[in-house]
């Protein structure tokens, strides 16, 4: 293998498409260099960090959604995917940078002693005054409150990914998600479209209890970039030169958005300044975006018992994904095969044959390291806490699905 495509004119147009939409600016520094290093450098579990957070995530969700509606059939499409089967990545992200957070915004204050459990034995606390040691519990009570608010926004960001999913497998006519026969397959298409708006429904009146203007504004941009990206997937009538950019973007409205701004979301929470909620948006856009891309990978590489849905979907659905974009570099015929949607017969074999051929799926891998490094690189900026150190394992987390 050459070792300098990555220096290829299609690999910096790749590159360069990152920066393209307004949202990934700032931050962003994919460059051109390979990658060295390995990224895990803690040995934490962010689940096991995270269990007491996680364990009922599931549960309280579809006691949300049971608790909205008397109409038992509509409560059992809703509650279908939640049935703790799911990875909970995007909730295990958002409390990951929650307790980051809060322990880098509020444990480095002046009442930090009295928010740790070993306040006894600080020389200081035996000589505070009555009324600060009132102050101190009040500031535990505000920061528990805080926490409450922001596993709120876990549990949403689940809700609107799983509503996601039911709308997917509608549009798509899937047959499994998750090792077992997708919602579409067990209802007509008609209640299962209902069901997906209900859960987003559902996941509307959990945020507006948080009562807070900005979250809502963050969250509510969410839904916007999901049916954008969306009616992106849809079409794919765009020229050569303009399809990483179009790739890009559809990948951040669709994957890295809820990510990216579910985080934003819990530093506000948390009572970040501009800096550091935009330093969170940044981390979850580049995390984001390399899950997808390494969905994309898993594409071509994973079997369907691994995927828990076929493999080669991405191709069958007439999507031309990072791993198909790269190939095109070496094989041009893959290009009228993009513009069809791989409709013709032998579009499907030829096309995975082309892309395991060509250095598409190392481009893709190399892709994917590169953001989850930037990714390392921002989660490195807050105080040093075992949440912070879970951020940084999170991206070997998502790397360590290509293996």
């Amino acid at each position: 293998m050459d070792s300098d495509w990555f220096l290829s004119p299609l690999f910096q147009k790749c590159s360069a498409a990152a920066n393209l939409h307004p949202c990934m600016r700032g931050y962003s520094s994919v460059h051109t260099q390979q990658p060295a290093g390995p990224i895990r450098e803690y040995n934490i579990d962010p689940y096991i960090l995270l269990e007491d957070e996680l364990k009922y995530i599931f549960e309280d969700i579809r006691q949300e959604i049971s608790r909205a509606t008397n109409h038992q059939e509509l409560n059992k499409i809703a509650v279908y995917y939640f049935d703790g089967q799911g990875k909970a990545f995007r909730p295990m992200v958002a409390m990951l940078m929650a307790k980051a957070l809060n322990y880098h915004m509020h444990n480095e204050n002046s009442g930090r002693h009295c928010l740790r459990g070993d306040a006894g034995k600080s020389p200081a606390y035996a000589s505070l005054t009555v009324h600060f040691r009132v102050f101190c519990l009040f500031l535990h009570a505000v920061s528990s409150n805080i926490v409450h608010a922001q596993r709120q926004i876990a549990m949403i960001s689940e809700m609107i990914h799983t509503a996601s999913l039911v709308h997917d497998d509608v549009i798509d006519q899937s047959f499994a998600r998750r090792g077992k026969p997708s919602v579409n397959v067990l209802w007509n298409h008609k209640k299962v479209t209902q069901a997906g708006d209900y859960i987003l429904a559902v996941a509307s009146m959990l945020l507006a209890r948080l009562k807070h203007d900005e979250v809502t504004h963050i969250l509510t941009q969410v839904l916007t970039d999901l049916v954008q990206g969306e009616f992106m997937q849809l079409g794919s009538k765009e020229t050569e030169n303009e399809r990483f950019a179009h790739y890009f973007t559809k990948t951040y409205r669709k994957t890295a958005s809820l990510i990216a701004n579910s985080l934003k979301a819990v530093a506000v929470l948390a009572g970040a300044d501009e800096q550091m909620a935009e330093l969170s948006f940044q981390y979850g856009r580049n995390l984001g975006l390399a899950f997808q891309f390494v969905d994309d990978l898993l594409d071509f590489v994973s079997s369907s018992e691994a995927m828990g849905k076929p493999a080669a979907a991405d191709l069958k659905l007439g999507l031309a994904t990072a791993p198909v974009l790269f190939a095109c570099e070496k094989f041009p015929e893959l290009n009228p095969m993009i513009l069809r949607r791989f409709r013709e017969p032998g579009d499907v074999e030829r096309a995975y044959e082309l892309v395991h051929q060509s250095q598409g799926l190392e481009q893709t891998r190399f892709l994917a390291r590169k953001h989850c490094i930037e990714a390392l690189r921002l989660a490195s900026q807050i105080s040093e806490s075992p949440y912070q150190k879970g951020l940084i394992v999170v991206g070997d987390f998502v790397l360590n699905r290509m293996k």
